[in-house]
């Protein structure tokens, strides 16, 4: 799919410069090197779960793998994998300009909102794919609502490439998009820690803290 080579090809280059700096070029060249390798693997077999609502965060997905699976193969810890798929993930969230973003942001999550419960009857009456989200919806007001994942697409494709290491570190982007995209989002479970569901909470035009220096034991 386009899309997933889109987001692959936007990470990698615009953070090739940071990389270069931080590590050097040689690892720098052998990290792009393995990376794409893995990357047209990944690619080619993960299923495109179609137009679903949850289409563009699964997208990510064959990015996140190839990028976790070059990191352990070069040996990485736990802790650099995390701060890399942090460095992509804000690299590619960044594309968007700044006075745009708090437009993005709106638009984002009344589509979300609109479109999430006729993905919850799909759901419920068996016609969503097998690689896809199950979620229930909690309406709450014009402004906020709430949805609980009870199955995630990434942690389902992940799995079949030995690559849920890189939970619940992609979990924790939600928080870096609520911040640079201007939207309220708070959540205290998630399927990547181990929890039962991911509860999500969103408000059109609130507040949230990226502020990975606080740590997320209470935020997840």
């Amino acid at each position: 799919m386009k899309l997933y080579g889109l987001i692959y090809h936007l990470g990698m280059i615009r953070s090739h410069s940071v990389m270069e700096k931080k590590f050097g070029k040689e690892y720098t060249m052998r990290f792009t090197a393995t990376s794409d390798r893995y990357f047209i693997q990944v690619n080619r077999k993960t299923p495109d779960i179609g137009k679903s609502v949850f289409a563009f965060n699964y997208a990510f997905a064959p990015a996140y793998i190839a990028w976790y699976k070059t990191a352990v193969e070069l040996g990485a810890n736990d802790n650099d994998i995390q701060k890399l798929l942090w460095l992509m993930s804000e690299k590619i969230i960044t594309t968007i300009p700044p006075f745009f973003r708090k437009t993005c942001g709106r638009i984002y999550l009344n589509s979300f909102c609109k479109k999430a419960p006729i993905h919850e009857k799909k759901e419920i009456q068996g016609k969503v794919h097998v690689y896809d989200f199950f979620i229930h919806f909690i309406p709450k007001d014009k402004r906020r609502f709430g949805i609980d994942i009870t199955r995630c697409g990434m942690r389902t494709i992940a799995a079949d490439f030995d690559a849920l290491g890189i939970f619940p570190a992609v979990c924790r982007v939600d928080y870096m998009i609520g911040e640079y995209l201007h939207l309220g989002f708070t959540r205290t479970k998630t399927l990547g820690d181990g929890d039962d569901c991911c509860n999500c909470h969103y408000e059109i035009g609130g507040i949230c803290r990226w502020a990975p220096e606080e740590g997320f034991e209470n935020r997840k």
